[in-house]
């Protein structure tokens, strides 16, 4: 049984808007390719680029999201990107309890669900990847990923990403997935600009 998430379209990747160009925010997109096509790129998995500047981390994020255990297809589970100082809040819509947790560190997270309730709020304060599992469960997943940016995309399908109402500065263009993590180049973003950012990555440095 998977979990389900419950998420604005937004918090994936920002959507720009005629507010935003006047405040002089840019777009920052590209592709991720990597040696061998298409088939080398899904072996990646769900992908995150973010962009990183200076004082980001002193700026956490807010609010709640909620990720229930329904989905319309019932394989699965999706990657939920957040960032650090936002929460989470599981949701049993299937009447079913589930006890999660997950190992960060040396800390362990326990996090119960009841039938047809809700969990506790749990803040996310740690960057980087956590997954959840359930003990009631085996198959049950969830992959949560806390970015240190707010300015963050999830790749497509196709391998495109974009990133929309980024501040003028300097910042680390930086990918993540289960096969690769870090930082890719520094990247200058103007005002009211678009700029191409591919990424290219060498097979045999992915994580298998």
């Amino acid at each position: 049984m998977a979990l389900a998430t419950c998420l604005c379209a937004a918090a994936i990747a920002g959507c720009a808007s005629p507010l935003a160009l006047t405040r002089g925010l840019s777009r920052v997109e590209g592709e991720v390719r990597v040696s061998g096509g298409r088939e080398s790129l899904q072996k990646l998995g769900p992908v995150v680029v973010y962009l990183e500047g200076r004082g980001e981390l002193d700026a956490p994020g807010a609010g709640t999201l909620t990720l229930s255990d329904l989905r319309r297809d019932g394989l699965g589970h999706d990657l939920v990107v957040l960032t650090r100082g936002q929460s989470l809040r599981f949701v049993s819509q299937s009447g079913v309890a589930h006890r999660l947790f997950a190992i960060r560190g040396p800390e362990r997270l326990d996090v119960e669900v009841t039938e047809g309730g809700e969990s506790r709020v749990v803040p996310m304060e740690h960057t980087g990847w956590t997954r959840f599992y359930c003990s009631l469960h085996p198959d049950e997943i969830w992959d949560v990923f806390v970015s240190p940016s707010p300015h963050f995309a999830l790749l497509d399908p196709e391998g495109a990403y974009r990133i929309d109402n980024v501040p003028r500065g300097d910042y680390a263009l930086s990918i993540w997935s289960l096969a690769v993590n870090g930082a890719v180049r520094r990247v200058h973003v103007g005002f009211r600009t678009s700029a191409l950012e591919p990424i290219w990555l060498d097979p045999a440095k992915l994580h298998p």
